[in-house]
């Protein structure tokens, strides 16, 4: 589909919606959803960063304070399991789980995508603030990510430095 297609379909959708909801009726949900790749990491500092404070508070205070023991034991469980990071890649977006929330960029809003060994690093324009997904801390398929995240810079025109290689394309 193309993008003044995907934006003619958006624009009816909402106009639409909006009619529906006048009338009572149900609203229409997107029938077309870009596919994406996701790539799944798993963090690991943070938790056991509050699993060594529960460890922490059993040998300093015993069984006192039991509960905020179990606490931290739990949210790092919930951090390692559930809060994984990650990086889904579609056709015109790039989307990252940042702190709270799932955060999606466009092509336009990206300056450079530097390929290092162990690390994807996507420098964005706003605020000069970049996402760094590695191998060590985050325990991304660096490899696989590198692949895709090079067609889609290929595809969206985006610049693409790979320094694995040396090489750079734009």
């Amino acid at each position: 589909m193309s993008r003044k297609w995907g934006r003619m379909v958006e624009k009816n959708k909402k106009v639409i919606n909006k009619q529906r909801t006048k009338q009572g009726q149900s609203l229409i949900s997107n029938v077309y959803k870009e596919p994406k790749q996701r790539f799944l990491g798993r963090s690991w500092f943070l938790p056991l960063l509050c699993i060594g404070i529960s460890f922490f508070f059993v040998v300093a205070y015993g069984t006192a304070n039991l509960y905020i023991t179990i606490a931290y034991f739990l949210l790092g469980l919930f951090i390692y399991y559930v809060r994984r990071p990650s990086l889904s890649i579609g056709k015109n977006t790039l989307s990252s789980r940042r702190f709270s929330r799932d955060v999606t960029v466009a092509p336009d809003e990206i300056e450079e995508i530097t390929i290092q060994p162990g690390y994807v690093i996507v420098q964005m324009k706003v605020k000069k603030s970049r996402w760094v997904f590695s191998r060590l801390i985050h325990r991304f398929d660096i490899k696989g990510m590198s692949e895709k995240i090079k067609e889609y810079a290929l595809l969206n025109n985006v610049t693409c430095i790979d320094q694995t290689k040396g090489e750079t394309k734009a």
